[in-house]
């Protein structure tokens, strides 16, 4: 309860106009790019996976179109410029919400961000298991989080083990984690009050792509590190068909879900024709474009993590 309650304070203290100002002219006299990656953009609706407060991300592009260039992946490739650090908005995995909550602030401040779809979620109109099985968790009688069935997990489930149940799911490979789904979501189902997480539509997903730049998140939301190297040249090749033939794109690049990727899995990618590669690291780019997960409760905390945590600045990065 006090950690919460000093939580304000404390980035309110790291977030002083001064020690801003030193902090991005930082970022723009070594050429730094900061990449948020974020995901909903929503009122609070009761899921374990609490989306970003419209009014905040409102804040938020207020704040970064004052402070930094704001440009997209492809831009990247491009000098940059010295008088305001670059950063790109980068969300993942195309809910609702975007279409709904995001792109009308977007176009308010006149930003364009990279968006990053998950083809089979589009298809089926379901949101990743791990964020469907958050959904339950946070919505659900208690009656029936005593009842849930989740063969493997060794935790009780409760409201407070959305977090864990999500990891659970989401680092199992590909085959585990539909066997998995089979048992779950009749279990969802059996609360006829349950609706989870909508996903865009695809005439909402080309609505987007008039607007911003797309790009590919896994055919099917896979933690890679899981699976083998001919799964990801598959699945990369899959997503390459796909938005050629459903969005009349050639994605040229691929975010790897769930921060996982394994050693060799970069040079997989862009051999199978992907420019651009992006990972989540919590650091800035270096070479790859790392990303910093974003979330925030207040101003402060907004302001503190879209100056990039207080992550070591590099020297030099790419231009």
């Amino acid at each position: 309860m006090i950690a919460a309650l000093a939580k304000p304070a404390v980035f309110a203290l790291l977030t002083q106009p001064r020690r801003m100002r030193r902090r991005l002219d930082l970022l723009a006299e070594r050429g730094v790019t900061t990449i948020l990656n974020l995901h909903r953009v929503a009122p609070d609706d009761g899921s374990g996976y609490r989306p970003l407060a419209p009014e905040l991300f409102n804040e938020l592009l207020a704040f970064v179109s004052r402070r930094f260039h704001v440009t997209t992946i492809a831009a990247l490739d491009q000098p940059a410029a010295r008088d305001r650090p670059r950063m790109v908005l980068s969300f993942d995995d195309g809910y609702r919400d975007f279409f709904t909550h995001a792109m009308p602030l977007l176009a308010r401040h006149g930003l364009r961000v990279n968006h990053n779809l998950i083809p089979a979620a589009i298809e089926r109109g379901e949101a990743p298991l791990n964020v469907v099985a958050q959904d339950f968790l946070g919505r659900a009688p208690a009656e029936l989080l005593q009842r849930l069935d989740v063969p493997g997990f060794d935790r009780a489930i409760t409201r407070g083990a959305s977090g864990a149940l999500s990891r659970f799911i989401k680092y199992k490979p590909n085959a585990e984690r539909q066997a998995l789904a089979a048992h779950l979501w009749p279990q969802f189902r059996a609360w006829a009050a349950f609706v989870p997480t909508p996903m865009m539509t695809l005439d909402e997903a080309r609505a987007a792509a008039e607007r911003h730049e797309i790009g590919a998140h896994s055919f099917d939301h896979d933690s890679m590190e899981c699976e083998s190297d001919d799964h990801l040249r598959a699945d990369v090749q899959a997503c390459r068909a796909w938005f050629r033939q459903h969005m009349a794109l050639d994605p040229t690049i691929y975010a790897f879900p769930n921060g996982s990727c394994g050693p060799d899995q970069i040079a997989i990618v862009r051999e199978e024709g992907m420019r651009h590669v992006l990972l989540v690291g919590e650091r800035f780019v270096e070479g790859e474009a790392y990303r910093f997960t974003f979330d925030a409760h207040g101003r402060a905390e907004m302001r503190f993590k879209a100056s990039g945590r207080r992550a070591p600045v590099p020297a030099a990065v790419r231009a």
